[in-house]
Protein backbone atom coordinates (compact mmCIF):
# COMPACT_ATOMS: atom_id res chain seq x y z
CA UNK A 1 0.00 0.00 0.00
CA UNK A 2 1.28 3.59 -0.57
CA UNK A 3 1.01 6.28 1.93
CA UNK A 4 -1.92 7.63 1.41
CA UNK A 5 -3.73 4.01 1.99
CA UNK A 6 -2.00 3.62 5.01
CA UNK A 7 -2.56 6.24 6.62
CA UNK A 8 -6.51 5.92 5.57
CA UNK A 9 -6.93 2.47 6.91
CA UNK A 10 -5.13 3.41 10.26
CA UNK A 11 -7.96 6.14 10.46
CA UNK A 12 -10.70 3.01 9.32
CA UNK A 13 -9.25 0.91 12.27
CA UNK A 14 -9.69 4.24 14.88
CA UNK A 15 -13.13 4.58 13.72
CA UNK A 16 -13.84 0.52 14.00
CA UNK A 17 -12.89 0.64 17.14
CA UNK A 18 -14.99 3.64 18.01
CA UNK A 19 -18.24 2.01 16.74
CA UNK A 20 -17.43 -0.82 18.88
CA UNK A 21 -17.07 0.96 21.67
CA UNK A 22 -20.14 2.73 21.42
CA UNK A 23 -21.96 0.18 19.64
CA UNK A 24 -25.59 0.02 20.99
CA UNK A 25 -25.97 4.46 21.24
CA UNK A 26 -24.74 4.31 17.12
CA UNK A 27 -26.94 1.08 16.26
CA UNK A 28 -30.05 3.13 17.44
CA UNK A 29 -29.39 5.87 14.41
CA UNK A 30 -31.21 4.46 10.74
CA UNK A 31 -29.02 3.45 8.93
CA UNK A 32 -26.24 3.17 11.05
CA UNK A 33 -26.04 -0.12 11.54
CA UNK A 34 -25.47 -1.69 7.58
CA UNK A 35 -23.47 1.47 6.81
CA UNK A 36 -21.09 0.49 9.31
CA UNK A 37 -21.03 -2.99 8.22
CA UNK A 38 -19.86 -2.21 4.93
CA UNK A 39 -17.38 -0.09 6.29
CA UNK A 40 -15.85 -3.01 8.54
CA UNK A 41 -15.96 -5.48 5.48
CA UNK A 42 -14.25 -2.78 3.44
CA UNK A 43 -11.26 -2.13 6.30
CA UNK A 44 -10.90 -6.46 6.36
CA UNK A 45 -10.46 -6.63 2.72
CA UNK A 46 -7.86 -3.83 3.19
CA UNK A 47 -6.16 -5.81 6.08
CA UNK A 48 -6.45 -9.22 4.23
CA UNK A 49 -4.98 -8.07 1.17
CA UNK A 50 -2.32 -5.76 2.57
CA UNK A 51 -0.66 -9.16 4.32
CA UNK A 52 -1.11 -10.57 0.69
CA UNK A 53 0.85 -7.36 -1.07
CA UNK A 54 3.21 -7.61 1.70
CA UNK A 55 4.13 -11.44 1.44
CA UNK A 56 4.10 -10.98 -2.50
CA UNK A 57 6.43 -7.99 -2.63
CA UNK A 58 8.84 -9.59 -0.50
CA UNK A 59 8.68 -12.71 -2.06
CA UNK A 60 9.37 -11.10 -5.61
CA UNK A 61 12.47 -9.20 -3.96
CA UNK A 62 10.94 -5.72 -5.02
CA UNK A 63 9.87 -3.86 -7.54
CA UNK A 64 10.45 -4.92 -11.14
CA UNK A 65 10.39 -1.52 -12.73
CA UNK A 66 12.75 0.69 -10.47
CA UNK A 67 15.47 -3.03 -10.66
CA UNK A 68 15.70 -2.70 -14.51
CA UNK A 69 16.00 0.88 -14.43
CA UNK A 70 18.76 0.42 -11.66
CA UNK A 71 20.20 -2.30 -13.87
CA UNK A 72 20.47 -0.23 -16.77
CA UNK A 73 21.96 3.09 -15.23
CA UNK A 74 24.90 0.30 -13.98
CA UNK A 75 25.85 -0.53 -17.64
CA UNK A 76 25.90 2.43 -19.39
CA UNK A 77 29.71 3.13 -18.37
CA UNK A 78 31.33 -0.13 -18.56
CA UNK A 79 29.04 -1.08 -22.32
CA UNK A 80 30.47 2.86 -23.64
CA UNK A 81 34.18 2.17 -22.08
CA UNK A 82 34.32 -1.77 -23.93
CA UNK A 83 32.93 -0.04 -27.28
CA UNK A 84 35.82 2.72 -27.13
CA UNK A 85 38.34 -0.13 -26.08
CA UNK A 86 37.33 -2.48 -28.85
CA UNK A 87 37.07 0.44 -31.74
CA UNK A 88 40.70 1.61 -30.55
CA UNK A 89 42.12 -1.94 -30.26
CA UNK A 90 40.02 -3.06 -33.66
CA UNK A 91 38.38 -5.83 -32.01
CA UNK A 92 35.27 -6.30 -34.14
CA UNK A 93 34.29 -8.90 -32.35
CA UNK A 94 34.03 -7.24 -28.76
CA UNK A 95 32.88 -4.22 -30.37
CA UNK A 96 29.91 -6.19 -31.96
CA UNK A 97 29.11 -8.03 -28.94
CA UNK A 98 29.01 -4.64 -26.44
CA UNK A 99 27.92 -1.83 -28.71
CA UNK A 100 23.99 -2.85 -27.83
CA UNK A 101 20.99 -1.03 -27.19
CA UNK A 102 20.14 -0.93 -23.42
CA UNK A 103 17.06 0.74 -22.37
CA UNK A 104 14.02 0.44 -20.96
CA UNK A 105 12.64 -0.72 -24.18
CA UNK A 106 14.68 -3.77 -24.52
CA UNK A 107 12.93 -7.31 -23.62
CA UNK A 108 13.48 -8.75 -19.47
CA UNK A 109 15.37 -12.14 -20.76
CA UNK A 110 17.17 -10.32 -23.42
CA UNK A 111 18.14 -7.55 -21.15
CA UNK A 112 19.57 -9.55 -18.76
CA UNK A 113 21.73 -11.29 -21.57
CA UNK A 114 23.10 -8.56 -23.12
CA UNK A 115 24.28 -7.81 -19.42
CA UNK A 116 25.94 -11.06 -18.66
CA UNK A 117 27.79 -10.39 -22.18
CA UNK A 118 28.95 -6.80 -21.21
CA UNK A 119 30.01 -7.48 -17.22
CA UNK A 120 32.16 -10.85 -18.61
CA UNK A 121 33.70 -8.45 -20.98
CA UNK A 122 34.56 -5.79 -18.31
CA UNK A 123 35.91 -8.66 -16.03
CA UNK A 124 37.95 -10.59 -19.28
CA UNK A 125 39.58 -7.03 -19.77
CA UNK A 126 39.62 -5.45 -16.51
CA UNK A 127 43.37 -4.96 -16.88
CA UNK A 128 42.97 -3.40 -20.64
CA UNK A 129 40.50 -0.97 -19.65
CA UNK A 130 42.77 0.68 -16.70
CA UNK A 131 43.09 4.38 -17.62
CA UNK A 132 40.16 4.96 -19.67
CA UNK A 133 37.69 7.66 -18.72
CA UNK A 134 34.94 5.64 -16.01
CA UNK A 135 36.48 2.62 -16.36
CA UNK A 136 34.82 -0.68 -14.51
CA UNK A 137 36.51 -1.66 -11.14
CA UNK A 138 36.34 -5.07 -9.65
CA UNK A 139 33.73 -3.58 -7.23
CA UNK A 140 31.65 -2.02 -9.95
CA UNK A 141 31.33 -5.34 -12.09
CA UNK A 142 30.44 -7.24 -8.37
CA UNK A 143 27.88 -4.65 -8.09
CA UNK A 144 26.86 -5.19 -12.28
CA UNK A 145 26.26 -8.86 -11.21
CA UNK A 146 24.25 -8.63 -8.23
CA UNK A 147 22.26 -6.26 -10.06
CA UNK A 148 21.62 -8.27 -13.11
CA UNK A 149 20.87 -11.41 -10.23
CA UNK A 150 17.97 -9.25 -8.55
CA UNK A 151 16.74 -8.55 -11.72
CA UNK A 152 16.73 -11.88 -13.16
CA UNK A 153 15.44 -13.45 -10.28
CA UNK A 154 12.04 -11.55 -10.56
CA UNK A 155 11.55 -11.49 -14.27
CA UNK A 156 12.08 -15.92 -13.47
CA UNK A 157 8.79 -15.99 -10.82
CA UNK A 158 5.86 -17.69 -11.79
CA UNK A 159 3.53 -15.52 -13.92
CA UNK A 160 0.85 -15.97 -10.58
CA UNK A 161 3.21 -13.82 -8.57
CA UNK A 162 2.53 -10.77 -10.27
CA UNK A 163 -1.08 -11.49 -11.20
CA UNK A 164 -1.45 -11.95 -6.83
CA UNK A 165 -0.10 -8.49 -6.57
CA UNK A 166 -2.06 -6.74 -9.10
CA UNK A 167 -4.69 -8.60 -7.84
CA UNK A 168 -4.21 -7.21 -3.97
CA UNK A 169 -3.19 -4.00 -4.87
CA UNK A 170 -6.44 -3.52 -7.07
CA UNK A 171 -8.71 -4.72 -4.50
CA UNK A 172 -6.87 -2.43 -1.64
CA UNK A 173 -7.87 0.29 -4.22
CA UNK A 174 -10.92 -0.37 -4.70
CA UNK A 175 -11.66 -1.20 -0.61
CA UNK A 176 -10.63 2.43 0.11
CA UNK A 177 -12.58 4.22 -2.59
CA UNK A 178 -15.53 2.51 -1.22
CA UNK A 179 -15.12 3.52 2.42
CA UNK A 180 -14.24 6.69 1.45
CA UNK A 181 -17.70 7.12 -0.42
CA UNK A 182 -19.65 5.37 3.07
CA UNK A 183 -17.66 7.58 5.34
CA UNK A 184 -18.77 10.97 2.95
CA UNK A 185 -22.05 9.70 1.78
CA UNK A 186 -23.49 8.28 4.65
CA UNK A 187 -21.10 7.95 7.96
CA UNK A 188 -20.71 11.44 8.29
CA UNK A 189 -23.97 12.36 7.51
CA UNK A 190 -26.20 9.98 9.75
CA UNK A 191 -23.79 10.70 12.65
CA UNK A 192 -25.02 14.45 12.18
CA UNK A 193 -28.72 13.10 13.59
CA UNK A 194 -27.37 13.12 17.26
CA UNK A 195 -25.02 16.02 17.04
CA UNK A 196 -27.49 17.90 19.40
CA UNK A 197 -28.71 14.48 21.41
CA UNK A 198 -25.63 13.32 22.18
CA UNK A 199 -22.67 15.40 21.28
CA UNK A 200 -19.91 13.49 22.99
CA UNK A 201 -20.69 10.28 21.03
CA UNK A 202 -20.75 12.72 17.53
CA UNK A 203 -17.68 14.37 19.02
CA UNK A 204 -15.86 10.96 19.65
CA UNK A 205 -17.12 9.61 15.99
CA UNK A 206 -15.91 13.01 14.28
CA UNK A 207 -12.81 13.28 16.09
CA UNK A 208 -12.01 9.59 15.11
CA UNK A 209 -12.65 10.53 11.24
CA UNK A 210 -9.71 13.01 11.51
CA UNK A 211 -7.17 10.88 13.02
CA UNK A 212 -5.14 9.27 10.59
CA UNK A 213 -1.94 8.51 12.18
CA UNK A 214 0.58 7.75 10.42
CA UNK A 215 2.79 4.06 10.32
CA UNK A 216 4.79 4.93 7.31
CA UNK A 217 8.42 6.55 7.86
CA UNK A 218 8.24 9.94 8.81
CA UNK A 219 6.91 9.66 12.33
CA UNK A 220 3.28 10.62 14.03
CA UNK A 221 2.81 11.69 18.15
CA UNK A 222 -0.51 11.36 19.08
CA UNK A 223 -2.92 11.35 22.10
CA UNK A 224 -4.93 13.63 24.76
CA UNK A 225 -4.62 16.09 27.25
CA UNK A 226 -6.47 15.61 30.05
CA UNK A 227 -7.27 17.32 33.65
CA UNK A 228 -5.96 14.81 36.74
CA UNK A 229 -9.33 13.47 36.76
CA UNK A 230 -8.83 12.11 32.84
CA UNK A 231 -11.34 14.65 31.66
CA UNK A 232 -10.50 16.21 28.30
CA UNK A 233 -9.20 19.36 28.21
CA UNK A 234 -10.30 21.35 24.43
CA UNK A 235 -8.22 24.17 23.17
CA UNK A 236 -4.90 23.21 24.41
CA UNK A 237 -1.66 24.45 22.54
CA UNK A 238 0.81 21.62 21.98
CA UNK A 239 4.20 22.81 20.66
CA UNK A 240 7.53 20.83 19.51
CA UNK A 241 9.95 23.26 20.70
CA UNK A 242 12.31 21.81 17.99
CA UNK A 243 10.64 22.07 14.97
CA UNK A 244 8.11 24.50 15.91
CA UNK A 245 5.23 22.75 15.22
CA UNK A 246 1.54 23.19 16.77
CA UNK A 247 -1.16 21.42 17.52
CA UNK A 248 -4.54 22.22 19.16
CA UNK A 249 -6.63 19.79 20.95
CA UNK A 250 -10.03 19.25 20.31
CA UNK A 251 -13.39 18.83 22.36
CA UNK A 252 -12.29 15.27 23.09
CA UNK A 253 -8.51 16.78 23.85
CA UNK A 254 -7.05 14.66 20.95
CA UNK A 255 -4.23 16.06 19.55
CA UNK A 256 -1.50 15.05 16.55
CA UNK A 257 1.12 15.63 14.47
CA UNK A 258 2.92 13.98 11.71
CA UNK A 259 5.65 13.60 10.08
CA UNK A 260 7.77 14.53 12.88
CA UNK A 261 11.63 13.14 12.32
CA UNK A 262 13.51 10.71 14.71
CA UNK A 263 14.87 12.44 17.56
CA UNK A 264 14.21 13.65 20.85
CA UNK A 265 11.58 16.61 22.14
CA UNK A 266 10.51 19.21 24.07
CA UNK A 267 6.95 19.25 24.12
CA UNK A 268 5.39 22.80 25.54
CA UNK A 269 1.71 22.90 26.39
CA UNK A 270 0.09 25.72 27.17
CA UNK A 271 -4.08 26.04 28.08
CA UNK A 272 -6.15 28.59 30.03
CA UNK A 273 -6.78 27.63 33.44
CA UNK A 274 -3.85 24.81 33.60
CA UNK A 275 -0.42 25.33 34.31
CA UNK A 276 2.01 25.27 31.21
CA UNK A 277 3.71 21.73 31.45
CA UNK A 278 7.03 21.09 29.38
CA UNK A 279 7.75 17.17 28.53
CA UNK A 280 10.41 15.39 26.59
CA UNK A 281 9.53 12.20 23.96
CA UNK A 282 11.48 10.27 22.25
CA UNK A 283 10.38 9.53 18.55
CA UNK A 284 11.59 6.44 17.18
CA UNK A 285 12.07 5.60 13.67
CA UNK A 286 9.34 3.76 12.03
CA UNK A 287 6.30 3.65 15.06
CA UNK A 288 3.89 6.21 15.85
CA UNK A 289 3.47 7.38 19.26
CA UNK A 290 1.06 7.56 21.75
CA UNK A 291 1.23 10.24 24.74
CA UNK A 292 -1.37 10.95 26.77
CA UNK A 293 -0.55 14.43 28.63
CA UNK A 294 -1.96 15.56 32.01
CA UNK A 295 -2.43 19.53 33.23
CA UNK A 296 -2.43 20.64 36.24
CA UNK A 297 -5.39 23.35 37.18
CA UNK A 298 -4.24 26.43 38.50
CA UNK A 299 -5.55 27.65 41.87
CA UNK A 300 -8.38 30.19 42.02
CA UNK A 301 -7.18 33.69 43.51
CA UNK A 302 -9.88 35.22 45.51
CA UNK A 303 -9.60 39.10 46.34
Amino acid sequence: MNTSQNRRLTMYQIIRDCNTTNTVALAAIPGWSQAITDFNANTSIIEAKHIIESGTTTGATGDKKSRKEALITLLQNPKSVLTAYAINTNNQTLQASVNVTINSFVGDSLLVARANTIKNAASANLASLTGYPNAPTAASITALGTAIAAFNTYINLPAETEDTLKEARQAIALAVKNNGSIMSKKLKMLIKTIKLSNPDLFAAVMDASKIEASPSTPKSLRGRVLTPNAQPIAGATITIAETNQTAISTDLGNYQFDSIPQGHYNLNITAPGFANLTIQENIIDGIGTVRDITLTVLPTTSN
